[in-house]
């Protein structure tokens, strides 16, 4: 689809070390348009390295891409304690995430500030057993604390 390329035009010289094809794939999944994705996904295949997906309603549309054998390498996935952001539950999101057979990225683990410091990430690496995780912060000091709480749990602290 030209489209497509127009609108990746935007990072032309940018080193890109993965490709994110956003939210979108929720609602193909749950509508069956596998089609869409696997033409999605055979795009940015044929222009970067590493194709990963997020997913905002993981109980549902995991298994559904699992199923399915979208070819991706990975989930970006809301995953944390209080099950901010899971959908449809915290604990189908969570069965769903721990029965991936990719890897999966955890994004916001402290729940938009209301789970914060070690348990986060004991809860994302110990507990649901992520490969990796992302987050977001507001000031340095934020970054710094946060970072070294994860590299404890992490064992690299």
């Amino acid at each position: 689809r030209p489209e497509f390329a127009l609108y990746l035009g935007f990072f032309e010289g940018c080193d890109i070390l993965v490709a994110d094809p956003g939210a979108e794939i929720d609602l193909l999944a749950m509508t069956g348009r596998f089609d869409l994705i696997r033409e999605y996904i055979d795009f940015l295949r044929r222009r970067f390295n590493t194709v990963i997906t997020s997913v905002h309603h993981a109980g549902v549309t995991l298994p559904l891409l699992e199923t399915e054998g979208i070819p991706v390498d990975g989930y970006l996935t809301p995953v944390n304690g209080p099950g901010m952001l899971m959908s449809p539950t915290r604990e189908i999101a969570l069965d769903a995430i721990r029965q991936a057979g990719k890897p999966v990225i955890a994004m916001k683990p402290m729940a938009g500030g209301r789970y914060l410091g070690h348990k986060a990430f004991e809860f994302v690496f110990d507990e649901v057993g992520v490969a990796a995780c992302m987050f977001g912060m507001g000031t340095i000091e934020q970054v710094s604390e946060t970072t070294r709480a994860a590299k404890e749990v992490l064992g690299t602290g």
